[in-house]
């Protein structure tokens, strides 16, 4: 195939990502959709990864990172709302195609990172590519202090932050429901069959079809609590749904997790939940491999469960429901079983 030919393709594939993936889902900022139609995605990724590079789904770029999924890099940019006159300070400069969209729209970007090859990489591409606005910067942590500093020109007046960096931040405050759009290949759902079971089931089809829509069409497994071994638990992020009465894996971790129960009840933050429309959503670590996370999805009951499973959740640490509404929810210390 000629080289013309293969741009022609590839220009092609970079139509049906933005029409497929970023307008058909909602994204309405025709500054955000022109410069997805205009960046050469292929370009940010190495080359044997060039035939995912348009695909609904993060891409490796080496050094354990990822260029995000599409649709993330247009939904994080459309929700800055941003203007023309605008600087945005980006933590985690990554491959650069964040930062070229974000180009594309702003006055300036100040970029930072971590990993001195991406970085390098990056600058060299974009530079290529003629963005004259981005300003970068190597970072060095502080690890005594678990914190970095860094100086600019300009005040930037937007940050955004990409959940895929290696920034510090206070553990107590990292696992949130958010992440799951971290490693979505690697998430399982467990649903509980001691008692209605197709109820059960049907709930964690319908939620995995939720999680798909939120953020891409992959299907994560749904597995049932009797199908979840340790080897399985330690590989995977982990949402268990249910109530233990209902879930035998919830039941074998019960020691594990800062939540007490009785039947059809629960006991959160010294407060006792016991009405059929209670529920608490809460994110820990993976007791089973505390380097990935664990998020319980508790319920009263089944008609419960259905209610708080009908959207995805985008909040913090924890929330209590009543019925289908958030009558609570912030952070949570963790326990010290993950602190040791």
């Amino acid at each position: 195939m000629t080289e013309d030919k293969n741009e022609e393709l590839l220009a092609k594939r970079r139509e049906r990502m933005v029409e497929g993936q970023i307008i058909s889902r909602g994204i309405k900022d025709e500054r955000v959709i022109r410069a997805m139609r205009k960046i050469p995605r292929h370009l940010f990724v190495p080359a044997d990864m060039i035939d995912y590079a348009y695909n609904d789904e993060p891409v490796p770029i080496g050094e354990g990172q990822t260029i995000s999924q599409p649709y993330i890099v247009a939904y994080m940019t459309e929700a800055l709302n941003l203007k023309e006159s605008d600087r945005v300070l980006e933590i985690g400069t990554g491959s650069g195609y964040q930062s070229a969209v974000l180009a594309e729209i702003v006055k300036e970007v100040y970029t930072v990172e971590i990993i001195a090859s991406l970085s390098h990489r990056a600058q060299e591409l974009l530079t290529r590519l003629g963005y004259k606005n981005i300003y970068y910067k190597i970072i060095e942590i502080n690890k005594e202090k678990n914190s970095f500093k860094f100086t600019f020109n300009e005040k930037p007046n937007k940050i955004l932050f990409n959940p895929l960096s290696n920034i510090p931040i206070n553990l107590s405050n990292y696992y949130a429901f958010n992440n799951i759009i971290d490693e979505f290949h690697n998430l399982i759902i467990i649903y509980g069959t001691a008692r209605q079971i197709e109820a059960n089931h049907t709930i964690a089809l319908r939620y995995q079809i939720v999680l798909a829509d939120a953020y891409t069409e992959i299907l994560p497994p749904v597995k049932k609590d009797s199908e979840v071994n340790s080897e399985l638990a330690y590989n995977n992020d982990l949402i268990i749904l249910g109530h233990p009465s209902d879930n035998s894996f919830l039941n074998k971790i019960i020691n594990k997790i800062p939540v007490s129960f009785k039947h059809n009840m629960f006991i959160y933050n010294n407060r006792t939940y016991a009405e059929p429309d209670d529920g608490l959503i809460l994110t820990l670590p993976n007791p089973f491999n505390p380097k990935r996370i664990m998020y319980l999805i508790i319920a009263n009951s089944a008609l419960q469960l259905y209610k708080m499973t009908s959207k995805f959740y985008r909040g913090p640490n924890y929330a209590i429901y009543k019925s289908d509404k958030i009558i609570e929810e912030g952070y949570t210390t963790l326990p010290a079983i993950y602190q040791e």
